[in-house]
This record gives C-alpha cells, structure tokens and sequence, in this order.
C-alpha cells in the first residue's frame, strides 16, 4: 500500500531486474547516488521534489546525467 517501500524482483527471460520504488522525489536523487539504476520510472507529481525538479537534478550530476527516464504522471 502507499507509504511501504517495495523491492522486488520481476520474472523476466534471460535477465533479472530489480525494482526499487521511491516515496517522494528527494529520497529518490538519494537512491539513485546509493545504487545508480539502469531506468529510471519518474512521477511528476511527487511530494517533497517534483518530477521536474528530480530532473533537473539527474542534469546537474554528471554520474546520473545519462540514466534513462521514462516519464509518468496522473491528473
């Protein structure tokens, strides 16, 4: 449910992925300086550090400029 943190990993052929989920924004530039990701799924609407403000952060960081972001959002 919202407010637990889930890692787990997905079944997927010939590859394992592991997915980690971020509750607001600042925890998740955190994660990604701890373990920096392959892909990156990023809400626009997140508390404490928007999406566009994650975003511009990724740019600043040279060790996470070039992670790929998939962009998401609900209205």
């Amino acid at each position: 449910g919202l407010g637990q943190r889930v890692e787990r990993m997905p079944p997927a052929r010939n590859r394992d992925y592991r997915v980690r989920i971020a509750l607001d924004g600042a925890e998740g530039i955190e994660a990604m300086r701890t373990a920096r990701p392959d892909l990156v799924f990023l809400d626009l609407a997140m508390p404490v550090m928007n999406g566009f403000q994650v975003l511009d952060e990724l740019k600043r960081d040279p060790a996470l400029a070039k992670i790929p972001v998939v962009l998401l959002t609900v209205t």
